[in-house]
């Protein structure tokens, strides 16, 4: 795995995705938080 290879370097056809679930209170948790 390359993070940020360079556009001529080819290494493959996959990508690595991820997916998150959340229990829909953490948009309640985040509008509670204070920006920073």
């Amino acid at each position: 795995m390359l993070k940020n290879p360079s556009a001529d370097l080819n290494v493959g056809n996959l990508a690595n995705a991820g997916i998150y679930i959340f229990d829909p209170l953490i948009f309640k948790a985040i509008e509670r938080t204070k920006k920073s």
